[in-house]
């Protein structure tokens, strides 16, 4: 049987949003459909999008996304076949740089959106503590058409913003570099899409480049009071402010704040003395019903964790981390030593209560600290002696706990 003979005046209409009309006069033959293909700059393999096949003079592409370009084919399709007739076109005339410079055998188009994206959400700045660089990151967009984003960043509140900095889609963050420790920096993101569009700025965020080791949890809170409450005359109500600063002085993002409730004034904050944890990160305030009219005391304190989930200090400021740990081998065992912990975070006298020893066969960072099980729970002196390890790389680092439970950052 003859191949059934290709449509003509096959076109494309450009310029539309979010699709791409194509038209067509259909071949001479009777009882033919008409298959589309598309394909895209650089790709060698073209993709059917019709394979039922289309009727009419016309079909819109709806997949295509804005800003891109495609290059398109037809051929009549005999569904009784089934088989295929000729190509309309064979896109070999197409200009895949400069597609307005393509000759009359290329049927390409461009979907444009007439609407800029929207400003990028959730911006946060972090410090990984190199004092030189900043992480920053953001909401992902939903927008399918997007290109990339930029980072855009200065030293003044509200810009300019005179330094910038590209991320391709779908990218949601990296890491400015090549900046100066002590410095206040302040971000903006914007995002660009595919037609060339650029939002307006997001929200403003900032970030202090600083040197240290370990997590930068937030700064302790010290505003925290009591009261009778009000509308609940036999409930205690606490308020406080919460902190916007990290304990190393850069600015903070709160997640979430707990609340710890013990009978003596020293208790420890932990699991089992903790009533509640909220998770709104713009409370300063909680009741705690039906404790005024309770026969004992009760003595307070509360702690704000950030995004990430470590927290502040409890009842005082985080104690300083060992940073002179030393492994000596002794025979069979392996001593560590370290000069003994007496000062905050903050560089004011503390009382220390005990050491941690962990081990691992990766660095044990802060950050992982509390997903691994101590080697020794409690040390009371400044050493230590453990067996050697049979084999393999393993690594050490002992954590400060203060008379609180409080843990050293590093």
């Amino acid at each position: 049987l003859p191949a059934p003979r290709p449509p003509t005046n096959f076109a494309a209409v450009t310029d539309l949003n979010g699709r791409v009309d194509l038209t067509w006069t259909p071949g001479p033959d009777t009882g033919v459909l008409t298959r589309i293909y598309r394909r895209e700059p650089f790709l060698s393999t073209y993709v059917l999008l019709t394979p039922g096949g289309a009727t009419g003079t016309a079909y819109s592409d709806t997949t295509a996304i804005n800003g891109k370009s495609y290059f398109y084919r037809a051929v009549s399709f005999d569904p009784a076949g089934p088989f295929e007739g000729g190509v309309t076109n064979m896109n070999d005339t197409c200009n895949f740089t400069t597609p307005a410079a393509s000759g009359p055998d290329c049927v390409w188009a461009i979907p444009r959106n007439p609407n800029p994206p929207a400003p990028p959400a959730g911006l946060v700045v972090g410090n990984p503590g190199n004092g030189n660089s900043l992480l920053v990151s953001w909401t992902p967009s939903l927008e399918p058409d997007l290109r990339l984003y930029t980072i855009r960043y200065g030293t003044t509140s509200g810009g300019p913003y005179n330094s910038s900095l590209n991320v391709t889609a779908p990218g949601t963050g990296a890491s400015v570099g090549g900046l100066v420790t002590g410095v206040l920096y302040y971000f903006i993101v914007t995002a660009t899409n595919f037609s060339g569009l650029t939002s307006a700025f997001s929200l403003q965020a900032s970030g202090l480049p600083q040197v240290y080791d370990g997590i930068a949890p937030p700064d302790l809170v010290t505003t925290l009071e009591l009261r009778r409450s009000g509308p609940s005359p036999d409930s205690i109500e606490l308020l406080w402010s919460a902190p916007t600063i990290d304990i190393y002085g850069g600015p903070i993002l709160v997640g979430s704040f707990s609340i710890f409730r013990g009978l003596l004034p020293n208790f420890v904050a932990d699991a089992s003395t903790r009533i509640t944890t909220i998770t709104n990160p713009a409370a300063g305030s909680y009741t705690d019903p039906g404790s005024f009219a309770t026969a004992s005391n009760y003595f307070y304190l509360v702690t704000a964790s950030d995004t990430n989930g470590f927290s502040s200090g409890a009842g005082r400021q985080l104690p300083a981390g060992i940073s002179d740990l030393v492994m000596a081998v002794n025979g069979t065992n392996l001593q560590l030593t370290w000069t003994p912990a007496t000062l905050d975070i903050d560089g004011d006298p503390t009382s220390i209560d005990h050491y941690v020893l962990y081990t691992d066969a990766l660095p044990v960072s802060r950050e992982r600290v509390e997903m691994l099980t101590p080697l020794v729970p409690a040390m009371s002196g400044s050493s230590v002696t453990t067996p050697i390890p049979p084999g393999g790389l393993v690594y050490y680092s002992v954590i400060v706990v203060d008379v609180k439970g409080n843990k050293s950052p590093f």
